[in-house]
């Protein structure tokens, strides 16, 4: 059985000119096709992004054959919620990146109440994709009591790049 992953992180490179081209929209799902033809015609960015879906997506199963995972992205975490309310798509595993542009407000980061929002609605696994700079934030946010009830699903992921087999 196949298990499907959801890399959420806006250094996948499928806005501008060069996504258009390829005709790739970057506020909608993006499938392994999609992912695949960025990974070898769109100049990234970020190499532990594109090294982890392409990990992903050359990952086998144990018969050396069929693919191991299925592999969407977005760019931004509301786009996944709001293909959760459109109810077309869900994930078992979720690669969540923490930082992207106007995560922050006065109040709480953006990021918390989205990933609160997605654990609420969802069954999925969790990574929390971050530099390290951000552990101890991420993991004050976690300790938090509405984020007990689903310690079980969350993990947190060093973007550093090691160890993401």
């Amino acid at each position: 059985m196949r298990y499907s992953v959801c890399v959420i992180d806006n250094d996948i490179p499928a806005s501008g000119t060069q996504a258009e081209e390829f005709g790739i929209v970057d506020t909608a799902l993006l499938n392994t096709s999609n992912l695949q033809l960025l990974l070898k015609r769109a100049t990234w960015d970020d190499e532990i992004i594109k090294d982890l879906i392409q990990r992903l997506i050359a990952t086998k199963e144990a018969d050396g054959i069929g693919a191991k995972w299925e592999v969407y992205g977005f760019t931004h975490p509301s786009f996944y919620i709001n293909a959760i309310n459109d109810g077309f798509f869900r994930s078992d595993v979720i690669v969540f990146d923490w930082d992207y542009p106007g995560a922050q407000n006065a109040a709480e980061t953006n990021s918390e109440s989205t990933l609160h929002e997605i654990l609420k609605r969802t069954f999925c696994l969790i990574f929390i994709f971050s530099k390290a700079d951000k552990k101890d934030e991420i993991d004050t946010v976690l300790a938090k009591p509405e984020f007990l009830p689903y310690k079980e699903r969350l993990a947190y992921l060093d973007k550093a790049g090691t160890g993401l087999d």
